[in-house]
């Protein structure tokens, strides 16, 4: 009798699992966010057709235009990174895009290694409700979620609705994005493609948030140990930060954590691309037009951005032009769709 007892809690246990999963997948199916619809395209692109992995958090989010670097030099790349990407897992993004890319080289925004410039509340609800939904099943997403619990000291709330975010109840912070017409391959939010003028102020309490403390070079260096074991070479990235080229604030805190990180990667051979040197920031030409926000470039800066990036990367890597190769016509296509999307949208005219 016991026995029979304890078979229905089981089944009842695996049914109420069971309808959560299914309504977590209901969840989904109408949320419309673009770092949704972005892991979806890379986890189906066509297996080892890409050339670059960009790997950051928010920074090179919107800095790295995979468009601008396909229509310019015939590069193909995926840009797998969102904001607050912590470098606990930057590995395990890596990992799960090896599985069925073999990129030339990976670029990996040197933000998130820098400093903690998250807010744990959001970055963990932001992370958990927003990603790692997308994230295939897999021993690497087990190992995510391992790392994570101990990196974000995550409550058994947030651990709950990591599995089943149908038990979420904060709302949706980005309500309003448009839905990409296939494969959504370049950034695509409403702010990316507008201008700012002389009267755009970066807030000082944005600039205070970048002055605090260092990550512990544990996760620093257990990120170089496995760049050191890869096939692939890794350069360290800067995106051009708007705090630098904007307004003539003292950024000093600031420029110092740049320069000191930098200085490191020097002393330990790691190869990289600073773009928030003063002569970089000038021969891109940087000004208020190419702003997104505090920290962000927007569609104009990142197609300075990628071009400068991409023909470094083109010269060390030779990397192929594949613009006249049939088997990559769909990247052309997915260009002209971008271009359309964004007139339809928000009313702005693009090119590359």
């Amino acid at each position: 009798m016991k026995l029979k007892i304890i078979i229905n809690y089981v089944i009842f246990l695996l049914l109420i699992v069971t309808v959560a999963f299914s309504l977590s997948k209901l969840v989904y199916v109408n949320k419309n966010y673009y770092e949704s619809y972005l892991l979806k395209t890379i986890y189906n692109m066509k297996p080892n057709s890409i050339d670059v992995l960009v790997i950051g958090p928010s920074t090179s989010e919107s800095g790295w235009n995979p468009l601008v670097a396909w229509k310019e030099y015939g590069i193909t790349s995926l840009n797998y990174s969102f904001s607050n990407l912590p470098i606990s897992i930057i590995k395990n993004v890596i990992t799960d895009v090896l599985k069925k890319q073999s990129p030339k080289t990976i670029l990996i925004d040197v933000n998130s290694l820098i400093s903690y410039n998250y807010n744990k509340g959001f970055a963990k609800i932001y992370f958990f409700y927003y990603i790692f939904q997308q994230i295939p099943i897999s021993v690497n997403k087990i190992k995510i979620l391992s790392i994570l619990t101990k990196y974000y000291e995550l409550d058994l709330e947030t651990f709950i609705y990591s599995i089943l975010p149908v038990t979420a109840t904060h709302e949706n912070a980005f309500f309003e994005d448009i839905k990409p017409t296939g494969f959504c391959l370049a950034y695509i939010r409403k702010s990316y493609f507008q201008r700012k003028d002389l009267s755009f102020n970066i807030s000082y309490p944005k600039i205070s948030s970048y002055q605090e403390n260092d990550i512990p070079l544990k996760y620093i260096e257990d990120l170089f140990d496995f760049c050191d074991n890869l096939d692939i070479p890794t350069i360290f990235i800067s995106v051009p930060a708007p705090l630098f080229f904007a307004k003539p604030f003292n950024m000093i805190p600031m420029r110092e954590k740049y320069d000191s990180f930098f200085s490191f990667l020097k002393e330990k051979n790691k190869d990289y691309i600073n773009t928030n040197e003063y002569h970089t920031i000038r021969d891109l030409n940087l000004s208020y037009l190419d702003i997104d926000d505090n920290d962000h470039l927007n569609f104009w800066g990142s197609k300075k951005y990628t071009k400068y990036v991409s023909e470094i990367i083109k010269e060390k890597y030779n990397l192929e032009d594949k613009r006249n190769n049939p088997d990559y016509s769909f990247w052309n296509d997915v260009a002209e769709q971008y271009i359309m999307d964004v007139k339809n949208n928000f009313g702005v005219e693009i090119s590359f």
